[in-house]
């Protein structure tokens, strides 16, 4: 009789059965388990839609924070420890991470508007999402533009008596504000308007004279502009409202540019909405008093203001109404002239224009000119390259937005004011990313089809277009396949859109 092999006994087969049992209802169990997760997820996603864009957040911040706004520049302060008093030797992993942290809260925030759209959630929904996505790039340091210590210099100019329009931050002397300026605007003078050095003036004062005290000023007023845009974007968004709040107190842009990076533009939003939405409710003199305001602050929106002149003096008619046309443009033309005094030399920045366009941005569309007809023009210098495509697309600007006034009464006034600024912001000869937030606060509340996807690619755009932590030339790289992505991304939208016209007019 065979006897058993070492370490085996006759028990053996009955207790590799039960081990074999014991592991398949194991199996089953996590599979039912991860079933009911997946069911559970799709029934209520938001718990983890914020726990996700947190982490996104919250890694943008870190990393963002390790890297610094400007890699010459140094940290006004080491911000709950977040900012290193040294540079990382090399930066690249940290940009990398970054900079998949800003992709990924991207594509959270698209999940999350198509879950707005498509399923009925209460305007809580967003506002509580928004409050959970910014806190961390509320609290922590700027991670994609140091202007934040730029406007505070600003502010610290006016409140020590200096003229902004004449001086740079520079003049402040060697306080570590300055350092943590980026070198190429610490001798420029402003180009706000006078509203704009107003408010840095008075945030300057409220924060004590104070450089931190300034910067956290002006962080605050930040968050106000984002609630302020998210009010207003929910009154003109009507029964979209959780929609209109998702496409803007959500929007990764505003968070990054305006929570974060404190950007005037935000301000400038808030006026912009509150004109459209006084203009909707035929409170005209409270509509142009607001546009003025605004195009006192930032003065591209000047467009605005006329647009809403035109507007008002067409309204639905096929006539212009002359008494309406002298009444909003008498109140318009006291409304600017009264702010142009609210500072002293409140014309400074019409002559301080010119050092708007001192950086060169190769994915501008004045650049991209230059680049395509240097070839045919061998002979002609770089600078005169730039001029030739800068004052090429001015003038295409001017054409664009002409025709858009004169047509005005053929589409809502949001949509005119909308496609003026992002006429000015993308064939200015110089883009900066926060110029795309004039036309996505004004297009963003009541975008619905195409306009809502052409929203969601201009705020993906200003996310992308200028990395932080890599080399110039990697960079480059980088935010041109981002370009390419968006661009990818949006095409069966447009195809699909150009398709259902060709059906509609029966072409």
């Amino acid at each position: 009789m065979p006897h058993p092999a070492p370490g085996l006994s006759a028990h053996t087969p009955g207790a590799l059965g039960i081990l074999v049992r014991t592991m398949n209802d194991l199996a089953e169990h996590a599979l039912r388990a991860l079933d009911a997760g997946r069911r559970k997820l799709i029934a209520h996603p938001l718990p983890a839609l914020a726990g996700a864009g947190f982490a996104c957040a919250a890694l943008v911040v870190v990393t963002g924070g390790r890297i610094g706004a400007s890699p010459s520049t140094v940290p006004l302060d080491g911000w709950l420890g977040l900012q290193p008093t040294e540079r990382p030797g090399s930066t690249a992993l940290l940009g990398s991470l970054m900079f998949g942290g800003i992709v990924a809260l991207l594509l959270l925030w698209v999940v999350t508007v198509l879950l707005l759209h498509r399923r009925t959630y209460p305007p809580r929904t967003p506002w509580a999402l928004a409050a959970v996505w910014g806190a961390p790039l509320a609290l922590g340091p700027p991670v994609l533009s140091p202007d934040i210590y730029l406007n505070a210099g600003r502010g610290l100019l006016a409140a020590r008596g200096f003229d902004p329009y004449r001086v740079g931050v520079n003049a402040l002397g060697n306080i570590p504000l300055l350092n943590a300026v980026d070198p190429a605007w610490r001798s420029a003078p402003s180009t706000a308007g006078p509203l704009g050095t107003l408010l840095q003036h008075a945030v300057a004062f409220l924060g004590g004279d104070n450089a931190i005290g300034t910067v956290i000023g002006l962080r605050l007023i930040g968050v106000g502009a984002v609630i302020g845009i998210g009010l207003l974007a929910a009154e003109l968004a009507g029964p979209l409202r959780s929609t209109g709040l998702g496409l803007t107190v959500l929007n990764p842009a505003l968070l990054l540019l305006v929570v974060n990076g404190a950007h005037l533009d935000g301000v400038l939003g808030v006026l912009l909405l509150g004109a459209l939405l006084a203009s909707s409710q035929r409170r005209r003199v409270l509509a142009v008093v607001l546009v003025c305001a605004a195009a006192a602050l930032k003065p591209v929106a000047l467009v605005a203001v006329l647009a809403v002149l035109i507007a008002h003096a067409t309204g639905r008619r096929d006539r212009v109404s002359w008494q309406i046309a002298a009444r909003d443009g008498a109140l318009a033309a006291v409304c600017l002239v009264g702010f142009t005094f609210a500072v002293p030399d409140g014309l400074g920045w019409v002559r301080n224009l010119p050092t708007v366009v001192r950086e060169h941005l190769p994915f501008a569309p004045s650049s991209v000119l230059s680049e395509v007809i240097g070839p045919m023009v061998p002979s002609a210098s770089f600078d005169d390259l730039q001029a030739g495509g800068r004052v090429t697309v001015v003038l295409a600007a001017v054409v664009i937005i002409a025709w858009l006034l004169a047509t005005t009464r053929h589409r809502t006034l949001d949509r005119t004011v909308g496609y003026a600024l992002l006429t000015a912001a993308v064939l200015a000869p110089v883009v900066y990313p926060w110029y795309l937030l004039w036309a996505v606060c004004c297009l963003a509340p009541a975008a619905v089809g195409i306009r809502r996807d052409w929203v969601v690619a201009l705020s993906a755009v200003a996310c992308v277009l200028t990395p932080s932590g890599f080399a110039t030339a990697t960079a480059e790289h980088v935010t041109l396949a981002a370009l390419l992505l968006v661009g990818l991304a949006l095409l069966p939208t447009l195809v699909t859109h150009s398709a259902r016209r060709r059906r509609v007019s029966g072409v």
